[in-house]
């Protein structure tokens, strides 16, 4: 209803200015218009003229009070809405509409806020419920795993006949301190024992198989009694023993770090030996290293490879600054046909109907620019098809023209504007008879019908000399 009234009071505004600029005019002119019909009908004794005239101003009179009856009506509207609004307590000035709007639209935001503030408040109750739910569903489960550990409890104290599980540590490190005597005990007789079987790794891996049993080391310790009368005037030394032991050890793994050494060596020989080849592209020759006159050879055959790679690598260095000499002067070049040359601008301004102002070469990025009428630079990537054909024409021309100085030549063209409208080909077409008078001949093959069209009906100054291809010729 509120934008109803502010339609209402929109159109109200339209209609006061059409009081003032028409209607107010108008019955002012109809008061005028009543006299003069009066008068008229008074002398002439014609009616018509005063029916007129009343008629008039009775019209013009009733369309003055269009105005005020609507402005009535909306004033009527406007107390209603008041009244309306109030039961929803909102307050308002009177008089004014915009102070009604101004309202209504205070009470919406603070209606809008409070409705927000419920939404969050129902979004926190239905999480803090799917909390509740998570939390009792976490009790119940804590719950079954209480009963389950207690039960667990009572089976591990029938288990291991323990009241307590203070009773149960005591009985754990009991079972500790033994197995680390065990674990002494039997490091003592593998040290004896591995030492008598040596090398025999059968025996060894059987050893360490059997460590833990008891009745394996009894008959071990059995199995030796028989020698316990061959040495009796000699004493056993621990000392030496040991010596004699590490002695041992330390020989063996002199052997095994030789030994590795000589593998690493064979292997090191062995990738020596592929890059070599690799290098040296030997094929059929293949080089084999095994000893160190090998290595010489392959020395010498390398030295030689160097040298004569970087021979070529200081001639290919000169070669690239000579091209690339070459290819600065050649820049410079064209960039001066461009920068010296104003007949490339001017052709293709005229080529593309005053469309492109000038053309431009940058020799730093080697990329040809265009500037359009209204001054923008554009890289001839944003050009369309047809500009883009019309372009490097121009620039064709007017390299050809740079090349034969002075003399006239003649191109040979296979529908350079394919991709041009009719309108764009008429001016290219001229753009070509300009050439022609110039003293240049154009040979122009084309497969679109409107080139012939315009050639005969557009192209009158110059000679023009049409021939259409059969199929059997152009087979």
């Amino acid at each position: 209803q509120i934008e109803e009234l502010s339609e209402k009071d929109s159109d109200l505004e339209k209609e006061k200015i059409r009081k003032e600029k028409i209607f107010k005019p108008l019955f002012y002119v109809s008061i005028f218009n009543l006299l003069v019909t009066i008068v008229l009908s008074i002398f002439t004794h014609i009616v018509i003229f005063g029916v007129f005239g009343i008629t008039f101003f009775l019209f013009s009179l009733g369309m003055s009070f269009v105005y005020p009856i609507k402005k009535s009506n909306l004033r009527k509207s406007f107390r209603k809405m008041m009244n309306l609004v109030s039961g929803y307590g909102i307050k308002s000035d009177d008089s004014e509409f915009k102070d009604l709007l101004y309202s209504v639209q205070k009470f919406e935001d603070y209606f809008n806020q409070k409705k927000k503030e419920v939404d969050d408040y129902k979004n926190e109750l239905e999480v803090m419920n799917r909390l509740y739910k998570d939390l009792e569903g976490k009790i119940d489960k804590n719950r079954e795993s209480l009963n389950k550990i207690e039960e667990d409890i009572n089976l591990f104290k029938e288990r291991y006949r323990v009241s307590s599980y203070r009773e149960y540590c005591d009985k754990l490190n009991r079972r500790k301190d033994l197995n680390n005597r065990q674990v002494i005990n039997q490091n003592f007789l593998k040290k004896i024992f591995l030492t008598q079987i040596g090398e025999n790794k059968e025996n060894r891996s059987k050893l360490v198989v059997d460590e833990g049993n008891f009745t394996f080391w009894e008959k071990k310790v059995k199995s030796l009694e028989k020698y316990k009368d061959l040495a009796e005037n000699v004493e056993y030394d621990q000392v030496e023993y040991e010596s004699l032991i590490e002695k041992r050890e330390k020989i063996k793994s002199e052997k095994d770090t030789l030994s590795r050494k000589l593998d690493e060596l064979k292997s090191s020989m062995e990738n020596m030996e592929r890059e070599v080849n690799s290098i040296l592209h030997t094929g059929p020759d293949h080089l084999y290293l095994s000893n160190l006159a090998d290595l010489e050879k392959a020395k010498e055959l390398l030295k030689n490879f160097i040298e004569s790679n970087n021979r070529k690598r200081r001639l290919a260095i000169l070669a690239i600054q000579t091209f690339d000499e070459i290819k600065r002067k050649k820049r410079e070049e064209i960039s001066g046909i461009f920068r010296n040359n104003n007949e490339i601008s001017d052709l293709y301004k005229e080529i593309s109907g005053g469309k492109y102002q000038e053309v431009i070469y940058n020799s730093d990025e080697s990329k040809i620019l265009v500037k359009d009428k209204k001054g923008i630079i554009l890289d001839v990537d944003k050009l369309s098809s047809g500009a883009y054909d019309q372009l490097y024409f121009t620039i064709r021309l007017a390299l050809a023209k740079k090349l034969l100085g002075n003399s006239s030549g003649f191109f040979i063209l296979d529908d350079p504007f394919i991709r041009s409208d009719k309108q764009r080909l008429i001016r290219q077409l001229k753009t070509l008879e300009n050439i022609v008078k110039m003293g240049w001949q154009i040979l122009y093959f084309s497969a679109k019908d409107e080139v012939r069209d315009v050639l005969e009906s557009n192209i009158k100054d110059i000679d023009v000399s049409i021939l259409e291809m059969n199929k059997e010729v152009m087979v």
